[in-house]
């Protein structure tokens, strides 16, 4: 009966993981964060968050897998767009002060 409370309990605490992460204050937080970054910080915090996503990514069980790599491509779409504004901006800034 307690294996079944604490299983309950394991349960619980992980999908009150994930609503931290549908939390649209935290989602903002994060938008704005990488939206204020230039485009070399940018590059680095990828490098970094990509790194960390994958040695995550080899330790989580096949079933967990697909979910995870769903997030790692939003992930990677979410930067090249930024990273292609950025670029754009700054071209358009270089081109305008000549």
């Amino acid at each position: 009966m307690n294996s079944i409370k604490e299983k309950s309990m394991t349960i619980k605490k992980k999908k009150d993981k994930l609503a931290y992460w549908n939390d649209f204050l935290i989602q903002d937080f994060y938008l704005d964060y990488y939206q204020n970054l230039d485009s070399n910080d940018l590059d680095k915090e990828f490098n970094k968050d990509i790194k960390i996503l994958a040695k995550a990514l080899n330790k989580l069980p096949a079933s967990a897998r697909k979910a995870f790599i769903e997030v790692f491509a939003r992930y990677i779409e979410f930067y090249i767009e930024n990273k292609i504004e950025k670029e754009i901006d700054s071209s358009l800034e270089k081109i305008l002060k000549l």
